[in-house]
């Protein structure tokens, strides 16, 4: 069990990695889901002069010890007006091939896991396994990606391709490691002496 976990979590990140590439790079869909600021120059400069520290931030944000007045001026604004959601660093971040890299590693110790339990079923044909890899996508999709979504006020757009991109890249994975994990048809028993004898 511990080679197919192996081979599955290769094979499955690998697919998952390339599909993420064509997804990234050759389509459309990821490009034109972000925007562009009209002066970027601008609000890097207002953005270092606010946020002293690496982080998530979003706005409004009041904070948890701001007086009620203040917290539901922050929701009517959240609801009606305008609001910000995201990662600042200062000092840079990873680079891309470290980030390539990473990404690799989580594709592959997600197929390791969908493998592994996997190799738990003893029954179950080639469409059921791969019906377990859509179902581990749809749950992130519904525990993480939703959840952002109606947290953070992500764009539809950029939701709807992370939703394409999860169910696409591990249906795909999902048809290899249903490959690797299929159980291999049992040896029909030799005749014993008795019935051989009786034929």
């Amino acid at each position: 069990m511990c080679k197919k976990i192996l081979l599955g979590a290769l094979l499955g990140g690998l697919t998952v990695f390339i599909w993420q590439f064509i997804s990234h790079v050759p389509l459309p869909w990821f490009h034109t889901s972000l925007n562009q600021f009209e002066n970027p120059e601008a609000v890097e400069e207002v953005l270092a002069a606010n946020a002293k520290q690496d982080g998530m931030y979003f706005l409004p944000n009041p904070g948890m010890d701001a007086p009620k007045e203040e917290m539901d001026q922050a929701m009517k604004q959240m609801t009606e007006g305008f609001s910000v959601f995201g990662s600042i660093n200062q000092k840079g971040r990873l680079g891309y091939g470290k980030a390539l890299a990473f990404q690799f590693l989580y594709n592959v110790l997600g197929a390791a896991l969908i493998t592994f339990i996997l190799c738990q079923f003893k029954e179950g044909g080639y469409g059921c396994r791969i019906g377990v890899a859509v179902f581990f996508a749809l749950f992130a999709i519904f525990t993480a990606i939703l959840t952002n979504w109606s947290w953070w006020g992500f764009s539809n757009t950029y939701t709807g391709f992370l939703i394409f991109d999860h169910l696409v890249g591990w249906t795909l994975a999902g048809l290899v490691l249903a490959k690797i994990t299929l159980p291999k048809p049992e040896p029909d028993e030799e005749d014993s002496p008795a019935e051989a004898k009786a034929d």
